[in-house]
This record gives structure tokens, C-alpha cells and sequence, in this order.
């Protein structure tokens, strides 16, 4: 759901491929946003403005940002790893991101505008949440379930357990 509650964001096939959608609250008035045949997990940008997304057009997974209104997708992180699952700060600066750079499953983090990503955990991490006053990251640890649910702090420092399995 958007922000202002006035659209959602979706995944559908209805194209023949999956591509990002968005839609009023109760289905009409669809517009297709992405033309890659191939993306999927969108999320809004705290202002509305822009779509958060993955896709795997390149052959492996990448995270694009595209304006909700439309327009051409900008790759942030043209790199052979998977990165996917991206989710926006609340602030609207960073793009939180699930990625294999390491070998194994870690939440980085990356400019809305691009440029160098950055590790942001380092305890095997998968889907993470800013909490809304841009304190604590949240984050799954698998993406098994159930899966233990950490959180950290945005400014560093150690993970905490929150709970065994979510």
C-alpha cells in the first residue's frame, strides 16, 4: 500500500511475464509499471514517489528503483551476486537489500541514487525492515521458516535476538 493509501503495488503474470503493477485500493485503474519479464518484491518510497524492486532479467537477481508514476528502471546494483528483497529506510535515503556478495545470505544497504553498497550485517540475514522512527533494522536471519527475527541498530553494533522463530 502506498503511503498516502491511495494505490498498491503488485506482482502479476497477467502480461504473460511478472511485472510490477499498481493499482487503487480495490483493483482498478491497473497500471503496468515494468516491462522486464522477470521482477517482483516491490516496495514504496516513504514520500510515494518511488518503487523499489527486484529482478532477475539479468540472470541473476539485481535491485531497480523506478518512479510510481512510470518511466525507465534504474539498476542500483549491476554485480554477479543475487541481491533481492529490497525495502526502502524511512527516510527515503537508503535501500536496504538482502545479498550473496559473501557467499552466504547478508542485509546490505545502498544510495536511492546508487553508488558503493555497504554490509550491514554479518549473522547470515535475509528481508529486512527499518522500523518506522529509523532506529532498528529488523530482519529475518533465513529465509526459512520459521526463522529466528533479529534487529540491529541502523547506527551499529551487535544484533539482538527479538524472537526464536517468525
Amino acid at each position: 500500500l502506498s503511503p498516502d493509501g491511495r494505490r498498491v503495488a503488485f506482482v502479476s503474470d497477467r502480461s504473460g511475464a511478472w511485472e510490477i503493477y499498481t493499482a487503487d485500493p480495490d483493483g482498478s485503474n491497473a497500471v503496468q509499471l515494468t516491462f522486464m519479464r522477470a521482477a517482483g518484491a516491490p516496495c514504496w518510497s516513504p514520500d510515494g514517489e518511488r518503487i523499489v524492486f527486484q529482478s532477475n532479467l539479468e540472470g541473476h537477481y539485481d535491485v531497480y528503483v523506478i518512479r510510481a508514476a512510470g518511466g525507465k528502471p534504474q539498476n542500483l546494483t549491476s554485480h554477479p551476486a543475487n541481491d533481492f528483497r529490497p525495502s526502502f529506510s524511512w527516510d527515503g535515503h537508503w535501500i536496504y537489500f538482502t545479498s550473496t556478495r559473501t557467499g552466504e545470505r547478508q542485509i546490505w544497504k545502498i544510495p536511492v541514487s546508487g553508488g558503493d553498497a555497504l554490509p550491514v550485517t554479518n549473522n547470515g540475514a535475509f528481508a529486512a525492515f527499518e522500523s518506522p522512527d529509523g532506529v532498528w533494522l529488523y530482519y529475518n536471519q533465513t529465509m526459512e521458516t520459521p526463522s529466528p527475527l533479529w534487529r540491529q541498530s541502523v547506527s551499529g553494533g551487535a544484533p539482538i535476538k527479538v524472537l526464536d522463530g517468525v
